[in-house]
């Protein structure tokens, strides 16, 4: 997983090279602020920063996921 950010805006890429599918909580602590809200551009769902993190990320098998943070929401 990367997280890539430039003026304000924020991506994170997390990449599961597995068949079978995970779910993952990702550390996005000082990349992103605590009740941030990112949405999954692949999946359509969302998903909010808590403690730090994001929890229970599903990323399907041998695919991926493409989550862009809401403007302002960047730390």
């Amino acid at each position: 997983a990367y997280i890539r950010r430039l003026e304000g805006e924020a991506v994170v890429v997390v990449l599961n090279s597995n068949r079978s599918p995970v779910k993952l909580s990702l550390t996005v602590k000082g990349h992103l602020e605590e009740g941030a809200h990112v949405h999954d551009v692949w999946e359509g769902t969302s998903l909010s920063v808590y403690g730090g993190k994001l929890e229970a990320l599903h990323v399907p098998g041998r695919s991926g996921a493409v989550l862009v943070a809401e403007e302002g929401t960047v730390s």
